[in-house]
């Protein structure tokens, strides 16, 4: 099935412009300054979908490995500033560990996916990437946030057990925990409401390209089992290369509140 541009139908578009602005009106009647931020907000959607939609029109006429590759990199700087945002985490120290993370993850999903698969369309490539950067970001957001926070709250205890000759292992122990626990709870909550937004999408472009649904069906459940594994990869690389970045010398913690 083509559809062009020509084929849309103006209905539907008239309904969703006059459904948003009643949305908009009546949350102007109860709160005016959250319009502005809404605005804000959808201004900077349209601008990242026209930037998603031209890298989607790079991979669809080249079909090049190198495009793909180059495709990976943007995800994994995206998702990399987004974490360090969310965080609140300084960039200077903790982008590299955290962008090394990500792209160990989508590399590992990757590889898994291209084994699985004999026929790898450029599409096909991206929307594994988005698929499992979203995962990856979401795990390792929360993984990072439960590590940062036990570090924070336990600062005085591990100092004790490195002056009474506790290895670096052991002082860090409790918190990668605790932060591995964090890493894991997102995902088991995608996977306890499979039907919604990434699975679903994820099979109908499979079946649109021609897929059969029990193989489509195989796929999703590769690809969502492969994220799971690459996002605690990609927290377990993240906390081996910040360690330099979130202590000094003597083992205190130096990153910035």
């Amino acid at each position: 099935m083509n559809i062009q541009l020509s084929d849309l139908s103006l209905w539907g578009i008239i309904l969703m412009v006059f459904t948003l602005c009643a949305a908009l009106a009546l949350l102007a009647l109860n709160d005016r300054r959250i319009v502005m931020r809404v605005f804000r907000v959808f201004v900077f959607y349209v601008l990242s979908l026209s930037v998603v939609t031209l890298c989607m029109f790079g991979l669809y006429w080249s079909n090049s490995w190198w495009v793909n590759a180059l495709w990976c990199l943007l995800m994994s700087v995206g998702v990399s500033y987004f974490i360090l945002y969310k965080n609140r985490l300084p960039l200077s120290k903790m982008f590299l560990p955290i962008l090394m993370g990500v792209m160990v993850g989508l590399g590992f999903v990757l590889a898994v996916m291209h084994l699985t698969i004999p026929v790898r369309p450029a599409l096909f490539v991206a929307a594994v990437t988005g698929i499992a950067a979203g995962l990856i970001q979401l795990s390792l957001s929360s993984g990072l946030k439960s590590y940062v926070a036990s570090l924070r709250y336990t600062k005085s205890h591990y100092q004790y057990l490195q002056a009474n000759g506790a290895s670096r292992l052991e002082t860090l122990l409790p918190s990668v925990r605790r932060g591995l626990r964090g890493s894991v709870i997102p995902l088991l909550n995608k996977m306890i409401a499979p039907i919604v937004i990434a699975p679903p999408v994820f099979m109908m472009a499979l079946l649109l390209m021609g897929v059969a649904p029990v193989v489509a069906c195989v796929l999703s459940l590769v690809l969502f089992l492969t994220a799971f594994a690459s996002s605690i990869l990609s927290l377990v690389v993240t906390l081996l290369l910040s360690y330099r970045s979130l202590f000094d010398h003597s083992g205190r913690l130096i990153l910035e509140s």
